[in-house]
């Protein structure tokens, strides 16, 4: 097993650990930020961990503790084309979602106008991909009905999310 250290140039200046073994991402720590960052309450300190296993699947979890009672809700924003063109042939991909959050937001790239290309180089177009967005209640902050968010000292936030990719 290898472990790398990257320092990113962001304007968070964060840095991010990787350990992989055998070409897989098993692990990534982001270290937390400082009491009061971007108007949150409590120093929160995240540990975000993806997993690609055999069976085809990317596994999410994410484990956050904070120094003072603090909203924490996090979610992840990545997106699929289950199109599955293939040289000329067309394949049906399956995408199953298993997530241990009670919601999940769909987003069908409404908003995507071609100014990013995606992997294969070629822009990104409205409607091209989704985005499957597990997540406790959004904005329980401000609805007294909705379960809360909040996050105290001594708690651990945890988060778990599989995507399961099968094809027929």
């Amino acid at each position: 097993m290898s472990a790398t250290v990257i320092t990113l140039t962001n304007s968070k200046g964060f840095a991010v650990t990787t350990t992989s073994q055998g070409g897989v991402i098993v692990g990534i720590k982001l270290p937390n930020g400082p009491d009061k960052d971007q108007g949150y309450p409590g120093e929160v300190e995240v540990i975000a961990t993806y997993t690609v296993t055999e069976d085809n699947e990317i596994c999410l979890e994410y484990c956050a503790t904070t120094d003072a009672p603090t909203p924490i809700n996090l979610t992840n924003h990545c997106y699929f084309n289950l199109a599955g063109k293939i040289t000329g042939a067309t394949t049906h991909n399956i995408l199953e979602v298993y997530t241990n959050q009670p919601c999940v937001q769909l987003y069908q790239g409404g908003y995507l106008d071609g100014s990013y290309n995606g992997l294969d180089g070629k822009p990104i177009l409205k409607y091209t991909g989704l985005c499957l967005e597990t997540q406790k209640h959004p904005d329980a902050i401000n609805q007294p009905n909705f379960p809360s968010t909040l996050v105290r000292p001594g708690e651990k936030y945890y988060s778990k999310t599989v995507w399961k990719f099968t094809s027929e």
